[in-house]
């Protein structure tokens, strides 16, 4: 297993495992800190626009 190509190769999928477990376990977690692409949006309080009638 000395071929630089094959090293390289391990190297990328064990990045994207530890990328994919990661983001699944910051799912569970149930806070939606923004950023992702989850329906859920976190409350910020902004101003209401009244339009006139």
């Amino acid at each position: 297993m000395s071929d630089p190509q094959s090293t390289a190769a391990l190297v990328i999928v064990g990045l994207t495992i530890a990328m994919f477990t990661y983001r699944l376990v910051r799912k569970k977690s149930g806070v939606c800190g923004g950023g992702c692409a989850c329906t859920v949006k976190p409350k910020t309080p902004e101003k209401e626009i009244k339009t006139p009638k």
